[in-house]
């Protein structure tokens, strides 16, 4: 599921490293995921007009065939109006995608492999992009699941 695009205006977080505690300690995540794991945010508020849509998802890539290790997709929804005022309904706007992989030497440390966010963060230390990003997601509710958690079995017949 590789699905950002890899290409010269994502270059500049690509390739900075972390350590895990690092990483999950500036999302402000206790305890870190485990492989299967995973936190979404999803929800709108009617008040401001504004939403999000986030996953932060821990893979394990023996088991579930990723090429990375963690990924975190931030997406912020926003109310859409022509310059008349009109509705034109909400818009889904990506604030940051990630996709990290641990470093074969230091399995400790994560390495940006892909990157996309706005203009104004390629040139940041990740750790203050995702110090941001944190920022954005205490304001919503996440529910934390194992998506590797095997389902109770089914009798049989």
């Amino acid at each position: 599921m590789n699905f950002l695009p890899i290409g010269p205006a994502f270059t500049d977080l690509v390739g900075q490293t972390l350590t895990l505690a690092e990483f999950y300690r500036a999302l402000g995540i206790a305890p870190p995921l485990a492989p299967g794991e995973e936190i979404t945010w999803v929800g709108l508020d009617a008040r401001t007009e504004t939403g999000i849509n986030a996953l932060l998802a821990c893979y394990d890539p023996a088991v579930e065939g990723e090429s990375f290790d963690v990924t975190l997709a931030v997406y912020e929804t926003v109310q859409q109006c022509d310059p008349a005022g009109h509705d034109r309904g909400m818009a889904r706007q990506r604030r940051a995608v990630l996709e990290l992989v641990r470093e074969a030497g230091s399995p400790d440390r994560l390495r940006v492999t892909a990157a996309a966010v706005p203009e104004s963060d390629q040139e940041r230390p990740l750790v203050e992009v995702l110090r941001e990003l944190r920022a954005v997601l205490e304001a919503w509710p996440g529910e934390r699941s194992n998506r590797l958690a095997s389902a109770p079995s089914e009798p049989e017949p």
